[in-house]
C-alpha cells in the first residue's frame, strides 16, 4: 500500500533545510550541502520518471482531463512535451534495465544518465544493452552524460560499423554554407561534415581562448573574433604554407585494426570518436603517421596509456613525443576532474630545478591553468611508480589533499569492456572492402613514390566519387605488443584507399570517370597514430 505521508515528511524536511543559514556555512558544510542535495534531487527526478512511466501504463492522467502523459505534465510539472516525453521513456528505461533502476534509487547517477541509457535502447536493442549496463553505470557514476552518450556511441560503432561510413556519406551530402545579407550585416548558416567541422573546431578551440581574466566576451564572441581575425590574415598575408604552425587532427587507430585482426576497435578521432573506413581513408590519405607502442595502462591512482619510449637529452619535447603524450592522455589535460584539451607540456622533475630528462615518463600534458597551478605551489604533480603520476592539491588553508581520477578509471574500464565484447562477440573491424593503411612517414634520403586511387564503393545510394593523391612507400610498417617484454613487427601490404565523395567545394568540371588525379587541399593534416 502506498502511504502518501512520506510525501508530508519529504516536504516538512526540506523546508527545514531551506531555513538554515546557508551564508554561515563552512567550506566543506557547504561542499557537503550541494553533494547530499544534488544526490536527493537524482533520486526524486529518478521517482518522478518512474511515476510518469506508470502514469502511461495506466493512463492516470485521464482522470484529470489530460488526453496524455505530456500533457498532463505539461499543466501540471511545468514540463515542456518534448522534457515530459524524455522523462517518461527515462522511467520505462528504470524498468528495463535494472542496473541503471538501482544505481538512479541510489543517487549515483542523473537523470540526464538515464536519458542516455534510454538512447542506448533505442540504438542498440535490450539484449546488447542489458550486457552493457554494469560498467556502463560505473562510468555514468563519475562522468558527465557526455562521457556515457560517447561511451554508448561507441559501441554502437563497433556494432554497426557500416552506420560511421553511412553517417559520413550523409554529412557530405549535407555539407553547404549559406551567407546572407541584412539589414544589419550578415547571417551565417551551414553545415559541416566531420572532417571539416573538426577542423575548425580545433582552430577555434587552439585560437578563441581568453586573452586574459579581464576578457568578458562570450564564447560566442571570442569564436567570431577569431573568425574574422583569420579572414584579415588570410587577405593580407595569403593562406599559410606546409612551413606555418597549424593545428593538427589526431587519428588513433589500432595495429591490429590496419591487420584486419578480428575484434580490433575501429579508429578514433580526437574530440569526436569513432569514424569508419572511408573517413579514415579519405584522412589518411596525406598524413603524417606517428607509430607509437604501448603497453596497456598504467596501474596507479591517475591511470594513463602506458607509452614505451627512448629518452631525450635536449630540454623541449620533440613533436613526436608530443602527440606520444597527447595519445597517452587521450588529448585531455592529465589533472584529474580537469577535461580541458588545449595542452602545454611540462616536466614533472622540472628541467631547470630537478635536472629532470626530456622522456615521456618525465613528460605530462596540461592545461594553462593546472599548469600555472604547478608553478604557484598549489598543485603538485609526482611519479606514481608504475609509469604514472599522482597529483595533490593544495588549498588556502594549506590543506594538501591527493587527487584520484576515478573518472578516468572508469573509462579505461568501459574502454577493455568495449574491447572485450567485441573480441568476444567476433566481430571484424572492417566493412566488406579491404582494408586501408596510411601512408608511412616521408623520408627525404628514400624518397616517395605517389600514386592514384580511384573507384568506387557500392552504396544504396549512388554517390560520386574522386580520385585521391596518396604518397606512399609500397609497405606500410607498424609495431605491435605480443607480451609485456616482446614485440613484434607486422608488415601490412598497402592497399588503396576508399576515395572520398566529390565536395561542392571541389572544381565543378570535375567528374568521376576525369583521369585527372583530384589533390587534397593543403587544409588541416590528420596525424594518424598507430597503437596497439
Amino acid at each position: 500500500m502506498f502511504d502518501s505521508s512520506a510525501i508530508g515528511d519529504l516536504e516538512a524536511a526540506v523546508a527545514r533545510l531551506q531555513d538554515q543559514p546557508i551564508g554561515l556555512a563552512t567550506d566543506p558544510q557547504l561542499c557537503d550541502l550541494l553533494r547530499r542535495t544534488r544526490a536527493a534531487t537524482d533520486k526524486l527526478e529518478g521517482l518522478e520518471a518512474a511515476g510518469l512511466d506508470q502514469m502511461r501504463e495506466t493512463r492516470a492522467h485521464d482522470t484529470e482531463g489530460s488526453s496524455s502523459v505530456a500533457g498532463w505534465a505539461t499543466e501540471h510539472l511545468r514540463l515542456s512535451p518534448a522534457r515530459a516525453r524524455a522523462r517518461a521513456a527515462a522511467g520505462r528505461t528504470l524498468r528495463l534495465l535494472p542496473d541503471v533502476a538501482t544505481a538512479s534509487r541510489n543517487g549515483r547517477i542523473r537523470i540526464e544518465h538515464v536519458e542516455k541509457f534510454t538512447t542506448g535502447l533505442t540504438k542498440l536493442g535490450t539484449d546488447l544493452m542489458s550486457l552493457a549496463a554494469a560498467p556502463m553505470v560505473e562510468l555514468a557514476s563519475t562522468n558527465s552524460p557526455e562521457e556515457l552518450k560517447a561511451a554508448i556511441t561507441e559501441l554502437h560503432g563497433i556494432t554497426h560499423t557500416d552506420e560511421l561510413d553511412d553517417a559520413y556519406a550523409r554529412g557530405m551530402d549535407r555539407h553547404d554554407l549559406t551567407l546572407s545579407r541584412t539589414t544589419e550585416g550578415f547571417h551565417l548558416t551551414g553545415f559541416l561534415d566531420i572532417a571539416g567541422g573538426m577542423r575548425l573546431a580545433e582552430l577555434l578551440k587552439t585560437t578563441a581562448a581568453p586573452r586574459d581574466a579581464d576578457d568578458t566576451r562570450t564564447p560566442a564572441q571570442r569564436r567570431l573574433d577569431t573568425l574574422t581575425d583569420l579572414i584579415d590574415t588570410a587577405l593580407t598575408h595569403g593562406l599559410p604554407t606546409d612551413h606555418g604552425i597549424r593545428p593538427q587532427l589526431h587519428l588513433h587507430v589500432e595495429a591490429e585494426w590496419l591487420a584486419g585482426q578480428i575484434g580490433a576497435g575501429p579508429p578514433r578521432l580526437d574530440g569526436w570518436g569513432t569514424i569508419g573506413t572511408d573517413l579514415y581513408g579519405y584522412l589518411s590519405c596525406d598524413a603524417d603517421r606517428t607509430a607509437l607502442l604501448l603497453n596497456g595502462t598504467t596501474t596507479g591512482p591517475t591511470p594513463i596509456a602506458d607509452v614505451l619510449n627512448v629518452g631525450r637529452t635536449q630540454r623541449l619535447a620533440t613533436k613526436k613525443q608530443r602527440r606520444a603524450v597527447r595519445a597517452r592522455q587521450h588529448g585531455r589535460c592529465a589533472n584529474p576532474g580537469c577535461s580541458h584539451t588545449v595542452l602545454e607540456f611540462h616536466h614533472v622533475a622540472w628541467w631547470t630545478r630537478d635536472g629532470g630528462p626530456t622522456d615521456l615518463h618525465n613528460i605530462i600534458g596540461l592545461c594553462p591553468r593546472c599548469h600555472a597551478r604547478v608553478h604557484t605551489g598549489t598543485l603538485t604533480i609526482e611519479p606514481d611508480g608504475h609509469r604514472g603520476f599522482t597529483f595533490t592539491t593544495t588549498n588556502r588553508a594549506r590543506h594538501k589533499r591527493r587527487l584520484e581520477d576515478h573518472a578516468r578509471i572508469q573509462r579505461e574500464k568501459i574502454r577493455t569492456f568495449l574491447r572485450r565484447l567485441t573480441r568476444d562477440a567476433g566481430l571484424t573491424p572492417t566493412p566488406a572492402h579491404t582494408p586501408v593503411t596510411p601512408p608511412p612517414v616521408r623520408t627525404p634520403a628514400t624518397g616517395t613514390a605517389t600514386g592514384t586511387a580511384t573507384g568506387n564503393r557500392a552504396r544504396t545510394t549512388a554517390r560520386a566519387t574522386a580520385a585521391c593523391t596518396n604518397t606512399s612507400s609500397t609497405t606500410s610498417t607498424v609495431t605491435t605488443r605480443v607480451t609485456a617484454r616482446v614485440a613484434t613487427t607486422l608488415a601490412q601490404p598497402r592497399s588503396e584507399a576508399p576515395p572520398p565523395q566529390l565536395r561542392r567545394s571541389d572544381p565543378p568540371d570535375r567528374t568521376p570517370e576525369d583521369p585527372a588525379p583530384w589533390t587534397k587541399p593543403d587544409k588541416l593534416r590528420p596525424r594518424i597514430h598507430a597503437r596497439t
